[in-house]
């Protein structure tokens, strides 16, 4: 469900949305969610001073907090 989230959320603000890809692995810390994108989008996933993953990872916690689950979120280029 976090994953389709961010795939779909991801998609509308991207500039080449048919190059987002998601993909999740279990890591120690919880699961891992791997955000591909192409160079040119990297800048919109990420932000001016890092606000736009700082609110993606204020909805993971609130994720956390329903389901008890931790995620971390990487962005990665293509």
């Amino acid at each position: 469900m976090v994953e389709h989230f961010i795939l779909e959320y991801a998609k509308k603000i991207a500039l080449h949305p048919e190059q987002i890809r998601v993909q999740t692995q279990e890591c120690e810390e919880g699961i891992e969610i791997i955000l591909f994108s192409s160079q040119e989008d990297m800048g919109k996933f990420i932000g001016k001073n890092g606000k736009m993953i700082h609110s993606l990872k204020n909805i993971l916690s609130g994720c956390k907090v329903k389901n008890g689950q931790n995620y971390k979120i990487v962005v990665q280029s293509l």
